[in-house]
């Protein structure tokens, strides 16, 4: 959750560079297969390029720059099915088949977002969930094929030894059952009226 949380500000950020940058024309080189990162959305945020300004049934930008495009979401779809599916594992509590069973519909939520942002963050979108799914995937294979294991401790007599916390001196328990007593107390301290009585 915590790497989730961590790239939230990073996508925000990108976001607006990437929109910021389509607006002044500075992403127009072509990258790989695509006519250039700014596109489709040229600095506004709609498909309106897929949608309208369609001429003889040929749409605005053109039929291979569109297409170009629509792999986008295309891949996107597809590279986060494959991660949900990979890293999401099977369970039997029903509350996480209910989480699993919407996380099925965010594939197809993400591939519609990806139409109306420029191409770049898509681009950046599907880098980051192929590899984010593959070195997870590699953890995961590595831990399986060699597993952590605790040794030879004995959890009770470590937790019952002198080192333990309850039997810190500067906290003033002797035994783990003296601590357990003072817990079930319900201590108050004494509710003395802080005003004089002879106020007035």
């Amino acid at each position: 959750c915590l790497p989730a949380l961590i790239q939230i500000p990073v996508f925000i950020a990108l976001y607006r560079s990437f929109l910021s940058l389509a607006q002044q024309n500075k992403l127009e080189e072509p990258f790989l297969w695509l006519p250039n990162l700014q596109g489709p959305v040229y600095g506004a945020r709609s498909t309106d390029w897929l949608t309208s300004g369609w001429h003889d049934n040929i749409p605005s930008l053109g039929w291979s720059d569109t297409l170009a495009y629509l792999t986008i979401p295309l891949l996107l779809f597809i590279a986060q099915s494959v991660s949900l599916r990979i890293l999401t594992p099977p369970s039997d509590d029903p509350a996480v088949q209910q989480t699993q069973r919407f996380l099925k519909y965010l594939p197809l939520m993400i591939a519609y977002f990806s139409l109306s942002v420029p191409a770049g963050l898509g681009v950046y979108w599907i880098t980051n969930n192929v590899l984010s799914t593959v070195s997870t995937a590699g953890i995961k294979a590595y831990f399986k094929q060699n597993p952590v294991s605790l040794g030879n401790v004995d959890l009770d007599a470590l937790a019952n030894s002198q080192n333990s916390a309850y039997m810190l001196p500067s906290w003033g328990y002797s035994s783990e059952q003296q601590m357990i007593d003072e817990a079930k107390i319900n201590w108050r301290p004494p509710r003395n009226a802080k005003i004089p009585a002879d106020f007035v």
